[in-house]
């Protein structure tokens, strides 16, 4: 049984040589599929890509939108993340790398970057920390030129880091005042009506009775 199957697929193989030789393998290819379209090579081919492909609508975003929609959750704070996520993307919200810069450092953060890009996650981590109101204010201020000209942004920033910048060692102003006011009164010029009268004191005076003063301090009589 083998044999004879053999033999015809031989034999089905010579003539499918034939005529691919003679009209070409796309000719007849598409010959093939219009006697069956049902069976056809190509028909199948799709169908299998279309099982191992994921739909455009089951693709994950890329950037940050992508993390934003990894998160759980369906809430409003989510729609804000998504919203600034989408303009961070697009270079509408923290368009250079300096702006990101100083974003994170007004959180108390000191980032080691060399691309917007490397920023990605730990822009979306402090954004997550904010409250909801910030959020709002963020997503409502136009963010297209950057931090360095958004006083309302910046004060949104600020909002969430007070604490993180309460905690940091702290200059110590009384000490300091103290020390500038002692500077200021060793070069104030002393009035010398306030010297001590017996600043006087250490004067040579003429010993009683006449005479001089030795080379050792003790008068010595006239002759």
């Amino acid at each position: 049984m083998n044999a004879a199957n053999n033999r015809r697929n031989k034999f089905l193989m010579q003539r499918l040589q034939l005529l691919i030789d003679e009209y070409g393998f796309d000719t007849a290819l598409s010959a093939l599929e219009g006697l069956a379209p049902e069976h056809s090579v190509v028909t199948r081919y799709d169908n299998q890509k279309r099982e191992k492909t994921p739909s455009r609508k089951s693709r994950r975003p890329a950037g940050m939108v992508g993390l934003v929609d990894a998160l759980e959750g369906n809430d409003k704070k989510k729609a804000l993340l998504l919203a600034l996520a989408s303009r961070f993307d697009e270079k509408a919200f923290l368009p250079s790398v300096s702006d990101v810069r100083l974003f994170m450092e007004t959180r108390g953060e000191h980032p080691q970057m060399k691309q917007r890009s490397d920023a990605m996650r730990p822009i979306l981590q402090l954004l997550a920390e904010m409250s909801t109101e910030s959020l709002e204010k963020l997503k409502s201020t136009d963010t297209s030129w950057g931090l360095s000209r958004l006083g309302p942004l910046a004060d949104a920033i600020r909002e969430r880091g007070a604490e993180m910048r309460s905690d940091r060692p702290k200059k110590d102003i009384v000490s300091q005042t103290g020390s500038e006011d002692g500077k200021e009164s060793d070069g104030e010029p002393r009035n010398r009506s306030d010297a001590s009268p017996d600043s006087d004191a250490g004067a040579i005076k003429e010993p009683e009775g006449g005479g001089t003063v030795g080379a050792n301090g003790s008068p010595t009589a006239r002759d």
